[in-house]
């Protein structure tokens, strides 16, 4: 069966084999009817004479012979007719149908080819603000300066964080390690402010994506993301996140973070304290408690 055949739905197909029955009837009407019709009206012998002999009509002879096969056929071709204009209806119903999933496959696939370039540009840029990152230490080496490229300086920045709860028995509280955050966020805004910027908003552009229907659609392109992160960008994250939380009362970043699991490959080891790897999910659920 061609393609053609099976895009025409199967309703149309009763309609269309109901309108060839209704044209056979109305061809084969007139040999059915004109005998019983001439035997129970004899006083009507010019329709048989018309008809079934040889002998040559007159004009008056034809018109009555007309009026009857115009009496038995039109009625069954008014019928196929009919009935073969319903079938075209539901045969284009079927075609606007098909046309209408098409366009819609075609959106879906332009919509998913758009979002994995702004995604995939979004991880270049993310790349590129990391190389393009440069700083300059003038204050850990007296009368020295050292220069900090990449993803060097995140580790500096992440030991200048740490080096300020060097001194500490106990495990630093979360109001100190946010206050001291802010003080390191302030020092060093200009260099990676636009960095936890751009990480949020591909975060938040995956998941706000319809199109992505399922977590595990989701996650495949969260590891994308987990790749290109070194350990120490996952230390400065986590606090700045629970910086976010506690300063900004922000929690977005936070949730993003526990939902999809972002710091996953985190080395505890790095961080001011091992424990503060709980304190994600500690403050996400106390806020959650008091939304409650």
């Amino acid at each position: 069966m061609s393609k053609k055949t099976e895009d025409i739905p199967r309703i149309a197909w009763i309609f269309i084999c109901g309108g060839l029955i209704a044209l056979l009837v109305a061809i084969i009407s007139p040999l059915l009817f004109a005998p019983s019709l001439v035997r129970n009206f004899p006083e009507l012998p010019v329709i048989g004479d018309t008809l079934f002999k040889s002998s040559k009509p007159s004009i008056s002879e034809l018109g009555t012979a007309g009026d009857f096969l115009g009496g038995t056929t039109v009625p069954f071709l008014t019928i196929a007719s009919i009935l073969f204009l319903i079938s075209t209806i539901f045969i284009q119903m079927g075609q606007l149908k098909l046309q209408h999933q098409e366009l819609t496959e075609t959106q879906n696939i332009f919509r998913s080819q758009s979002f994995e370039n702004t995604f995939f540009n979004m991880i270049n840029l993310h790349n590129q603000i990391v190389q393009s990152i440069s700083y300059v230490d003038t204050e850990s080496i007296p009368r020295e300066s050292i220069q900090y490229n990449g993803r060097d300086y995140f580790k500096f920045a992440t030991n200048d964080l740490i080096a300020q709860f060097y001194n500490m028995d106990n495990t630093p509280e979360l109001n100190d390690v946010v206050k001291e955050y802010k003080v390191f966020y302030e020092k060093y805004q200009a260099h990676i402010g636009h960095y936890f910027r751009n990480f949020y908003y591909i975060v938040e552009l995956i998941h706000n994506n319809k199109d992505l229907e399922t977590y595990t659609d989701k996650m495949k392109y969260i590891r994308i993301i987990r790749a290109q992160l070194s350990s120490y960008e996952l230390v400065l994250i986590l606090y700045h996140a629970l910086f976010n939380l506690e300063h900004h009362k922000d929690k977005s970043l936070l949730n993003y973070i526990n939902e999809y699991e972002l710091l996953h490959n985190i080395e505890k080891k790095l961080l001011i304290h091992t424990d503060h790897y709980e304190l994600l999910k500690l403050s996400s659920n106390k806020n959650q408690l008091k939304n409650s």
